[in-house]
């Protein structure tokens, strides 16, 4: 892992840096991204090898980022952001590759001083005395023994009672801040080849589908523009087909790779990887994105 030169803005207090790894075939390299930090993936080039596929773990879940190789694609564009608190493996298999983007860092503690300090100017009191006569200054000076004897004369047990709530509500800060974390895991939406976008509903335990596979698998088919259903395997068999092999829709090669046995995905596919200008029937009409709800039953 390498880290190169920073850009700093003090305007917000967040600084970038360029951020690179060189994986080594079968090795495993992991960075942990602080509590108010992210990740942003821009490239991945293959450095050393015929053919690499290159994977992602994230939350104890692996994806399949991209498959390079000297006969055709030997650098990927990635669209990958991923926030922390969390920490992201990367592997590389088959061959070496390089992983390049930016880490950026935010300064959460300076931002919220700066806020305070906001307040705290708004707050201070304009100089309204400096515009009065001077027989009203006089009048004032003259009251303030009498408020000063007033004050003296109320009780002080009234000002016990204010104490207690400041107290708790001082404490109920840190208990916040710690939930805050928690509130920011979910589940994470990658941008693969094309366009498409998947995004995990249900872990999968068991085989991988890699290029080439048989799988079975179940889904449900929606148009992404209106939600309407045309199509689903669910109450009959799995779908049979062979990963990367032509038989479904590019969008269906792309988004299944890399699943594991169990998994749900979420795949939302662009015409041009679906059926593109033609369309399909009557249900499907030309130039419809698809939303697939797919799970991956076994691999065979």
């Amino acid at each position: 892992e390498y880290m190169g030169a920073s850009r700093m803005d003090p305007a917000d207090g967040v600084r970038q840096r360029v951020f690179g790894l060189n994986l080594k075939d079968g090795k495993a390299n992991s960075t942990t991204i602080g509590e108010f930090d992210f990740l942003q993936i821009s490239h991945i080039s293959l450095k050393k090898g015929a053919r690499c596929v290159v994977t992602a773990t994230v939350d104890d879940h692996t994806f399949v980022v991209c498959t390079l190789s000297e006969k055709g694609t030997e650098t990927w564009a990635v669209d990958m952001s991923l926030y922390g608190p969390r920490s992201v493996t990367f592997t590389s298999t088959g061959g070496d590759a390089d992983v390049l983007g930016y880490y950026i860092w935010v300064n959460e503690k300076r931002g919220r001083e700066s806020d305070d300090e906001e307040e705290e100017d708004e707050d201070i009191p304009q100089p309204k005395v400096a515009k009065q006569s001077s027989e009203s200054v006089k009048q004032q000076k003259a009251a303030q023994p009498q408020q000063k004897q007033q004050q003296q004369q109320k009780p002080k047990p009234d000002s016990k009672p204010d104490s207690k709530p400041q107290t708790e509500k001082k404490a109920e800060k840190p208990e916040a801040a710690q939930k805050q974390p928690e509130k920011k895991k979910g589940p994470v939406k990658l941008t693969l080849a094309g366009g498409v976008s998947a995004t995990e509903v249900k872990a999968g335990t068991g085989r991988v589908a890699a290029k080439g596979n048989k799988v079975q698998v179940h889904y449900t088919g929606r148009l992404s523009k209106n939600g309407r259903k045309f199509d689903s395997s669910l109450g009959g068999k799995p779908f049979v087909f062979r990963v990367g092999g032509g038989e479904v829709i590019k969008g269906w090669d792309i988004g299944v790779l890399g699943m594991k046995e169990g998994e749900k995905r979420l795949l939302e596919i662009p015409a041009k990887l679906g059926y593109g200008a033609q369309g399909a029937g009557p249900d499907i009409p030309p130039h419809s994105d698809l939303t697939f709800e797919v799970e991956l039953v076994k691999v065979l």
